[in-house]
């Protein structure tokens, strides 16, 4: 194992990129870096030296930046004028972590994972991209830790054919379009823990076709609904906030989901509209939501122990039959299939 020092060693941390072999550690000094950075290769690490910079970076004041003892990747003109699209791009690549750096304002991608295995992205920062913070198609098992993306064009994560995805204490904020989005069936077991997906232009997390796990995350003020699950049965939301969306807390076109211990509060539209089948809604705090609480169309769900207080107009609409509604504190008008034939107790 060899440790390969940008600055140091190598000019650049392409240079040092194309001289390492599996095993190797590459230490970026501190400082600003124009360029796209191409990885092919297998069992490589790349570790940013000192603080990651957050914050606007102009041709004007590079030097002072660099003073700052931080690592920034930056998409901004290079010394030939020309204008670079991702950052990181990974192709083919096996067992690549990338540790501490900023990303900011490439064309397209923070990083651009394709046909890639066993990828960690820890302690990384992306922002002011074109299109997304980091893009994956055709990735397994990759991982990403205490990284933040926001105020990119389209979406923080975009995920497409790639199971086994991890992000753990992310922070996706105030991108253009999703917060995550995650598309097709070979998308499944994606994992949300402890993430904040906040004041996104579109929805918070978009699923589409794939199974997901959303637990303990903080999902507030996106500009569509919070959590959208579309044909992605079996997925799970636990112990988790969804409040202040534009419009709708939970929608859940899927059916097997399961709901549990999770707060969804102060949204402008339902707080939970379930069309799936067999869905199980449990222990969870539903208020304060601006077009009912709970509203059913699907059939066969279970919802159970759940308070269910303060919505506008309703707090559990049962828009469809042979749904199991028991032990769940409400508050005001629960109208069963038709809104005329109206129950008035605190609790069914």
């Amino acid at each position: 194992m060899a440790k390969l020092r940008v600055r140091g060693d190598f000019p650049t941390i392409q240079a040092a990129v194309d001289r390492a072999e599996a095993g190797d550690v590459i230490v970026v000094e501190e400082g600003v870096y124009r360029e796209s950075v191409i990885i092919e290769k297998e069992g490589i690490s790349l570790l940013g030296e000192g603080a990651v910079l957050v914050g606007g970076l102009s041709d004007r004041n590079s030097d002072r930046d660099s003073d700052l003892g931080s690592v920034e990747v930056s998409g901004r003109r290079g010394n030939q004028g020309c204008t670079l699209a991702d950052g990181f791009e990974l192709r083919r690549a096996d067992r690549i972590c990338i540790e501490g750096f900023c990303l900011r304002e490439f064309d397209s991608s923070g990083f651009f994972c394709h046909d890639s295995t066993r990828i960690v992205i820890r302690n990384c920062s992306v922002e002011n991209c074109g299109t997304d913070g980091i893009y994956l198609t055709r990735c397994e098992d990759v991982h990403l830790f205490c990284s933040d993306f926001s105020a990119n064009g389209v979406c923080g994560i975009e995920v497409h054919d790639s199971p086994d995805l991890l992000a753990a204490g992310c922070r996706v904020i105030s991108n253009g379009g999703n917060g995550i989005y995650c598309g097709s069936r070979d998308s499944a077991g994606i994992n949300l823990r402890g993430c904040e997906i906040s004041r996104n232009n579109g929805a918070g997390i978009l699923a589409e076709g794939c199974n997901i796990g959303i637990i303990e995350c903080e999902i507030m003020g996106n500009v569509m609904d919070g959590i959208r699950l579309c044909d992605c049965p079996g997925s799970e939301i636990k112990c988790t906030s969804v409040s202040a969306q534009w419009e709708n807390g939970c929608v859940i076109n899927s059916d097997r989901c399961e709901i549990s211990e999770s707060r969804i509060a102060s949204n402008e539209g339902t707080g939970l509209y379930i069309t799936g089948d067999g869905c199980d809604v449990t222990s969870n705090l539903i208020s304060r939501n601006g077009g009912s609480g709970i509203l059913l169309t699907g059939i066969r769900n279970y919802i159970a122990s759940n308070t269910v207080t303060q919505n506008t107009p309703f707090d559990i609409v049962r828009a469809a039959p042979n749904n199991v509604i028991k032990k769940n504190v409400t508050c005001n008008d629960n109208p069963p299939l038709n809104f005329c034939d109206r129950n008035p107790s605190r609790r069914e």
